[in-house]
């Protein structure tokens, strides 16, 4: 997916006088707005019953389950236990149930197919003997499968943004901006928005995707260029 909206931001840093009287130096920024191609989705999965002795089967057979009917709906990836499974009774009319909380990470490569994903989960009481079973999504975390097409333009438009504040630089001192002498990448980030289950995020920034319900992630890049001061 290469669907980019690119805006050239002022950089925060003024330009800098270089450490010899025949150069300066300068720092740019340029950042991307893209749009993600993959995604992470957390699940908070607990599991009831009121037999102890075979629960983490029953967990093992539910998730199970569930995995076969996401594969149905497109999901590649395996679901993916993470962190540490807790274990506590609870009483419910007079009676013990055991619940078993643990972790899970849906791993989603193909954001077309992301709203049936979701459309699979038990988020309500799912029975299936004397266990039930509930998913639910607690954080869904957009990225970039791969990044490096844009990087190359990106680190572009920075030296532009410091070459200009470079040249104005010079402009003051009466002289006029020669040979690229050195340049140095301050910063280089790719954006990973995390969005809540339920929650709003606005990015207020240009966007020439307009019409696609995705998020956008921020990308971001920092040089100092140094340049030769000629008359």
């Amino acid at each position: 997916m290469k669907k980019v909206c690119a805006i050239v931001l002022l950089a925060a840093a003024l330009p800098l006088l270089g450490s010899e009287a025949n150069t300066v130096s300068a720092q740019g920024y340029a950042c991307f707005l893209v749009l993600p191609d993959a995604a992470t989705v957390n699940l908070n999965v607990n599991v009831w019953s009121r037999d102890i002795s075979d629960l983490h089967k029953k967990t093992d057979e539910s998730l199970a389950k569930l995995s076969r009917e996401l594969s149905k709906a497109g999901l590649k990836e395996p679901l993916r236990e993470y962190g540490f499974a807790s274990l506590t009774p609870e009483v419910y009319s007079e009676e013990v149930e055991y619940r078993l909380r643990l972790n899970v990470i849906m791993i989603v490569d193909d954001l077309s197919i992301i709203d049936d994903l979701l459309g699979v989960l038990p988020t309500h009481v799912l029975r299936d003997s004397d266990a039930s079973m509930v998913a639910s999504p607690s954080t869904i975390q957009y990225t970039i499968k791969d990044p490096s097409p844009y990087v190359s333009d990106l680190r572009k438009k920075a030296l532009e943004d410091a070459r200009a504040k470079a040249g104005e630089l010079a402009a003051i001192q009466g002289k006029r901006l020669g040979d690229l002498i050195d340049f140095g990448e301050a910063g280089l980030s790719v954006g990973s928005r995390d969005f809540l289950s339920f929650g709003v995020v606005n990015l207020e920034s240009e966007d020439k995707s307009a019409g696609s319900p995705l998020p956008r992630l921020l990308m971001e890049c920092k040089v100092t260029a140094t340049y030769e001061l000629v008359e």
